[in-house]
């Protein structure tokens, strides 16, 4: 009997307590959950595939075709201005990516003859339609703003 005695003070005093205490746990569990999803997300690194890379060069740049060597030369541009930007961003870029590329999106691109560059067969609104809905604006942005400066000083260069 003594227990139960016990059992229904506990209940009360905690009853009375629950009316402010409910509020107070409900935001600290929500300043809490914020806190988490801020630095969770910013923690997070986002994969770039080689074709998003690629549909974006070749619109930006009004592209056709674009070497190979001149892709790797902008992949390493944009990976230093992701790092200067504090964007965490990997670009997934290597012979077996280009491989998977054309394998995978053969009705956007194809290699040349000689494999030395890769050349889009399809407008560029399709190449925005496919590729760009995916990937976030500071994304598109940076990667944008990289390939115009780069290409420019490789025109001033010439």
């Amino acid at each position: 009997m003594g227990c139960l005695f016990l059992l229904y003070v506990i209940f009360v005093s905690l009853k009375q307590y629950m009316y402010g205490i409910v509020p107070v746990i409900a935001t600290i569990y929500m300043v809490a959950f914020e806190i988490y999803i801020k630095y969770n997300h910013k923690a997070m690194c986002k994969f770039i595939g080689m074709e998003y890379f690629a549909a974006i060069a070749m619109v930006s740049l009004k592209m056709e075709e674009i070497p190979l060597k001149m892709l790797n030369g902008y992949g390493i541009s944009v990976m230093k201005s992701f790092k200067e930007n504090d964007i965490e961003a990997i670009i997934l870029y290597s012979e077996k990516y280009i491989s998977k590329l054309v394998r995978d999106y053969s009705d956007c691109f194809e290699l040349s003859n000689d494999g030395k560059s890769l050349r889009k067969i399809v407008d560029d609104d399709v190449l925005i339609e496919k590729f760009w809905a995916y990937l976030s604006t500071d994304l598109i942005l940076a990667m944008m703003n990289t390939f115009n400066k780069q290409h420019k000083v490789i025109n001033e260069t010439i």
